[in-house]
């Protein structure tokens, strides 16, 4: 085991760049008209910590934090990292039985909220007894709030001193709560050892430096901010947050702020390339795309490489509980079709069968890997926990195959599944072959009980401009590149698919769908 001669830690990456003589005065964080330079959020941070050190954080300490994409939202973090505390990001687009849920669940003692949030927020605290009214700070309230702190008069009277600086490596300094995709969200305990170990590896794989610019369209409490921000930020660069993600005001802003690195989900991606005056934008700064959260399909992929000729591509294949798995690099991008590439930085990959043994290459089996990056448990879930480990190697859940150069190729989501006749059919191999149809924006296949079959396949569509499913020119596409017993037997449309807030198919939304919209 490698031993660092020194800790691995969050809460000081803000003051050593801000007493950098390259580093002080650059812009840090853009976020509307707001711009903080490392010496605002190193000032603003010392301010936070004490303030909430006042206020009875300590070590420990769980913080929740329910926010739109806010400046604030990065001294939180730092400041709660630096007192040896955890922050707990929360979805803002949760229900208030939600919040509440995730609050309990956390532990959490202390909640930020948006001044935007107070009534969703309100909703909630009723069943949250044991967070007092003096224990919520309200971040940019357009009035006061009863009972609620304003957040600035907490850094208004605080001290800028250091001393408050008490954290170790190993102390939780993020509860992630997992996409819920297939249950009730889990929340991962993430200690600040791992967090920088991973900026440190995404340095090392993808090359993000203190001259880049980052945009985040995606919501900060994501892994998309939390991961691709917070590395971006590690290295002395600079993140522009977007408050909401809107595809054209997103490529505005890569032309106003010169933007260099793009992270964001395939939803995204597909999103903006649907902007009909995409071409008239200045796009040229843009050095790197990378694509996560779920598979990008070899249809939007191509699109996506014509309308940024001159940046590389990245796609990350991992997990929120296992970080990332593998790579797949700009050069392998049109080589490698439906790849999810090569082991990632300081990771082993093998791909085992249900009794544990290492499968023949080209042979579908259960993915796991082992690396530096794990450590990552489910906060009160041993149980959860112990499921994902075989030895010392995590699973994802997932399926996937080895081809004879190593590269890895993720089948599907192993409860995604479909049984029928007792044949194993993946869904991504459909999906990927159902949106290369011109009239088709998005698809999602399931499978459904079937008293002869097991379960037959069902396939989900959004048409363009919600045209008529055209199912017969669909059912030849799929008998024309897919086996017979992979075509699906029934197609259904929808206005859009349902997904969570980091824009991830919900695809137990769909199986408890009935099939009333049968074409």
């Amino acid at each position: 085991m490698v031993t660092y001669g020194e800790q691995l830690t969050v809460g000081q990456i803000p003051h050593l760049h801000a007493r950098s003589h390259l580093l002080g005065s650059k812009v840090a964080i853009v976020e509307g008209d707001t711009r903080f330079t490392w010496a605002d959020v190193s000032t603003r941070t010392a301010r936070l910590a004490n303030g909430l050190a006042d206020l009875g954080v300590g070590k420990g300490t769980k913080v929740a934090v329910i926010l739109t994409n806010r400046a604030q939202y990065v001294e939180i973090v730092y400041a709660v990292a630096g007192l040896g505390a955890a922050v707990v990001p929360i979805s803002y687009r949760f229900t208030p039985g939600e919040i509440a849920y995730a609050v309990r669940h956390s532990d959490a003692e202390m909640v930020i909220i948006d001044g935007r949030l107070t009534d969703t927020f309100a909703a909630a605290h009723e069943s949250l007894p044991h967070i007092p009214a003096d224990r919520v700070l309200v971040v940019a309230g357009e009035e006061e709030t009863p009972g609620y702190i304003d957040y600035e008069s907490v850094l208004a009277g605080a001290s800028t001193d250091l001393t408050y600086l008490n954290m170790d490596e190993w102390d939780v300094y993020h509860l992630a709560f997992t996409g819920g995709t297939s249950g009730d969200p889990k929340a991962c305990e993430i200690p600040q050892r791992i967090a920088r170990q991973g900026w440190y590896d995404i340095t090392v794989e993808v090359g993000n430096r203190a001259n880049d610019i980052t945009v985040l369209a995606g919501p900060f409490y994501h892994g998309l901010g939390f991961t691709w921000g917070l590395q971006q930020l590690m290295v002395g660069g600079t993140v522009v947050m977007l408050r909401e993600f809107d595809a054209r005001e997103l490529l505005q802003t890569i032309e106003r702020e010169r933007v260099s690195f793009i992270p964001m989900v395939p939803t995204m991606f597909e999103m903006v390339l649907e902007v009909a005056d995409k071409d008239s934008f200045d796009i040229t700064s843009v050095r790197r795309l990378m694509s996560a959260g779920s598979p990008l399909l070899t249809a939007t992929k191509e699109r996506l490489l014509r309308f940024f000729p001159d940046a590389g591509l990245y796609e990350l294949y991992g997990s929120t509980e296992a970080g990332f798995f593998s790579i797949l690099k700009p050069e392998d991008q049109l080589r490698k079709v439906r790849s999810a590439g090569l082991p990632y930085f300081g990771c082993e990959l093998r791909i085992l069968d249900p009794h544990g043994e290492d499968v023949p290459v080209g042979t579908v089996g259960q993915i796991y890997k082992r690396g530096p990056a794990l450590g990552v448990r489910y906060y009160k879930n041993p149980d959860a926990t112990e499921e994902q480990f075989r030895g010392e190697w995590i699973t994802s859940g997932d399926l996937g195959r080895f081809d004879e150069e190593g590269y890895l190729y993720v089948v599907d989501r192993a409860k995604d599944m479909i049984i029928s006749g007792g044949v194993n059919i993946f869904p991504t191999e459909i999906e990927d072959v159902l949106v290369t149809h011109p009239d088709i924006v998005e698809a999602a296949v399931i499978g459904r009980p079937d008293p002869k079959w097991g379960e037959i396949v069902t396939a989900y569509v959004v048409t363009r401009d919600e045209l008529p499913v055209p199912e017969g020119e669909l059912d030849a596409l799929c008998r024309e590149k897919l086996a017979a017993y992979k075509r699906p037997r029934t197609y259904l449309a929808l206005d859009a698919l349902p997904k969570n807030a980091s824009g991830k198919l919900l695809k137990r939304a769909l199986k408890a769908q009935g099939t009333t919209n049968e074409t």
